[in-house]
């Protein structure tokens, strides 16, 4: 009986330890018509808005790529917007791409990321919008990390 009651509470517990951490960010994407939640990069957020932070950035506000919208951009006077997309490489030869936390499929370019990519390959980029102004393509600064090489060919 003791043994049966530790197994269980040791399920419990492991089953407890694989639940979805309330404070790390996640979001929904579809690859390949399969919707997946990904996680795992609240550290490299958490450590890019710090810096932002630290480098003299005013009032920051992160926004999913699927939340931010013309009007945001165009009332954000003072404000540092930073934009999250996780996207897809599509072809790597030329580096376009897909952003997959959006509706719309919309394109995103990776022609300029260093990192070793082929088609399959999850980018997380973050775009930073300049606060001095309301233009809604004022993106001062870009930072790209591979978040997943999953799904390559």
């Amino acid at each position: 009986m003791k043994k049966l009651l530790a197994t269980v509470i040791l399920g419990l517990f492991l089953l407890s330890g694989c639940a979805q951490d309330k404070s790390e960010p996640f979001v929904t994407v579809d690859i390949n018509g399969n919707v997946h939640a990904i996680s795992g990069f609240g550290e490299i957020e958490d450590s890019l808005l710090s810096l932002l932070d630290a480098a003299g950035a005013e009032n920051i506000v992160l926004y999913d790529c699927s939340e931010l919208s013309a009007e945001i951009l165009e009332n954000r006077q003072g404000t540092t917007v930073v934009e999250r997309c996780v996207g897809l490489v599509t072809d790597a030869d030329v580096g376009d791409g897909k952003i997959l936390n959006t509706t719309g499929g919309y394109y995103i370019s990776y022609r300029g990321v260093y990192h070793p990519k082929t088609e399959g390959t999850l980018i997380l980029s973050y775009m930073v919008y300049g606060s001095d102004n309301n233009y809604i393509d004022d993106i001062v600064e870009r930072y790209d990390f591979v978040l997943s090489r999953e799904w390559e060919d």
